[in-house]
């Protein structure tokens, strides 16, 4: 799967546990999630055209059931 090293660096790259919320100011952590959810194909679900990978973990970012 393409997408599989992805995955890894973002695992590698919070290996410390850090949590990220809604509203949550990690940037780079919140960009690194968009980006790799982007490359999982959820970038219709992210509205990838209009928000990209702005590091901000709005309504955009949130798992709607």
């Amino acid at each position: 799967m393409a997408t599989t090293p992805h995955l890894k660096q973002l695992a590698r790259s919070h290996a410390s546990g850090t949590l990220i919320r809604r509203g949550a100011s990690q940037h780079s952590a919140i960009q690194e999630l968009q980006s790799t959810l982007y490359a999982l194909g959820f970038g219709q679900d992210l509205h990838w055209e209009k928000y990209g990978s702005d590091g901000a973990y709005g309504s955009a970012t949130v798992a709607e059931p």
